[in-house]
């Protein structure tokens, strides 16, 4: 078997949904090997907490980028999209199937689709911007290490500006932007400062790049099913002891709050527990410890629902249409969707569809149309909406509106058609008829405050 260039597979779907299982079924029937693509099982340890494949579960499988680096390093996509095209690259010099497997969608989105994700430049054309602070900006995670430049890890230095010099300063930069985010939508227009400072190019290039731009299986799952399924899981609490010794040992007494959002700090399930640790250190046990703990619980299981719920989302409203769009490009990426609803014929309607797919792809035999996998596929693949243009996204102000709202607030229209609908409003119409008024009354000698009702 001769494997064309650049073929990979990728196993992708909620958590909790079977994942590293079929990716290993899938191995063992084509020659495969996998490479990780879930940005917490990089790291070593906490295998419970970030539901780690198991050496045993592997079944002799090779496993990549899995289970290999220190907690306290701070591991980016671009650094992801570095090492697995690396690591595809060398698996398929053996003549093996590189396979892609985990839950962090936007780390397969960067391998499978070229410039879909903004990457970094070289250290020397970010620091051509400046504006950036040092690596205290991490608070109690200072200690934290980093494979990327210091440069890379920076944060532009926007904090104290006010809201409307932040608007001011991105339309100068990039006035498309700008148009897209509210005025007082004060993180969205940092981040796109961002992109530009720390690449040298505009945030609404790297969209529109993306927006004119391999196989996978995904699996899906019953909402309900799959949820009940995450309640159920149970055994974390020796990791979270480790874990929160191993951050106050980091910290070397700084007391500062962790901001859990570099390297294994982002596990769902450490956050959650952080008030229970503290009572158990001051407490040790109590009464009042009992009952965190039982509120953390509950909490985990809440963020896990919600991040099965936006990965859900994620392959709904932006991993299919970049799939569908992708038809008219010179990549030819299928996308087949399985049921993993029903575990006890997992096999039947997961395992044997994909294995069927993957050695049919690889034959070069006829394929089953996308939609034809389950009801599941159906439905989604004849329901997927429109990706959204930056043009779309636009913010378009009504100046007669805005001018004579007697709130005094500024009405904002999201794109050209919503702005169209905006002025057939009754809304619309009604400050209209409302400064035709004035204007009449005017002509007559009569004025009113602007403050007027009408």
């Amino acid at each position: 078997m001769n494997l064309a260039k650049n073929t990979v597979f990728a196993v992708i779907g909620t958590t909790s949904v079977g994942k590293s299982k079929l990716g290993i079924e899938l191995a063992k029937a084509i020659n495969g090997e996998i490479i990780n693509s879930d940005s917490l099982q990089v790291y070593k340890g906490f295998n419970t907490i970030t539901n780690k494949v198991t050496n045993s579960e592997r079944e002799q499988v090779p496993h990549h980028l899995l289970d290999f680096l220190d907690p306290s390093v701070q591991y980016t996509v671009q650094d992801f999209e570095t090492d697995s095209i690396k690591k595809i690259k060398e698996i398929s010099e053996m003549n093996k199937v590189p396979i892609l497997v985990g839950g962090t969608n936007y780390y397969t989105q960067s391998v499978i689709f070229n410039n879909s994700l903004v990457t970094k430049n070289s250290r020397e054309e970010s620091e051509k911007f400046g504006c950036i602070q040092d690596k205290k900006y991490y608070n109690s995670t200072e200690n934290y290490n980093t494979r990327s430049t210091p440069i890379e890890n920076g944060k532009i230095n926007l904090e104290n500006c006010s809201s409307n010099e932040i608007i001011e300063r991105l339309r100068k930069i990039d006035p498309t932007m700008a148009s897209v985010w509210h005025p007082n939508d004060r993180r969205r227009a940092i981040r796109s400062l961002e992109v530009f400072y720390e690449t040298g190019k505009l945030h609404s290039e790297w969209i529109k790049e993306s927006q004119s731009h391999e196989k996978n299986d995904n699996q899906s799952s019953d909402p309900d099913v799959l949820y009940q399924r995450i309640r159920n899981r149970e055994g974390l609490f020796t990791e979270i002891d480790e874990f929160s010794k191993y951050i106050e040992s980091r910290v070397d007494g700084n007391k500062s709050k962790p901001t859990y959002d570099f390297g294994i700090s982002q596990a769902i399930g450490f956050r959650e527990f952080e008030e229970y640790w503290k009572e158990v250190q001051t407490n040790g046990q109590s009464g009042k410890a009992l009952e965190l703990k039982e509120n953390g619980i509950e909490e985990m299981k809440r963020n896990t629902n919600k991040y099965a719920k936006k990965q859900v989302s994620w392959i709904k409203n932006k991993f299919l249409p970049m799939v569908k769009e992708a038809k008219n490009s010179k990549s030819k990426i299928l996308l087949y969707v399985l049921d993993a609803t029903d575990l006890n014929d997992w096999d039947k309607n997961v395992k044997e569809k994909a294995i069927d797919i993957a050695q049919k792809f690889l034959l070069n035999e006829p394929l089953p149309e996308m939609n034809s996998t389950s009801e599941l596929a159906s439905l989604l693949w004849n329901n997927i909406k429109k990706r959204k243009r930056i043009d779309d996204l636009i913010k378009i102000k009504c100046e007669i509106c805005s001018d004579n709202s007697k709130s005094r607030k500024e009405v904002y229209s999201t794109g050209e058609a919503e702005h169209k609908l905006h002025l057939k409003s009754k809304r619309h119409q009604k400050t209209l008829k409302y400064i035709k008024t004035m204007e009449e009354l005017a002509k007559r000698g009569i004025t009113f405050n602007k403050k007027t009702d009408h």
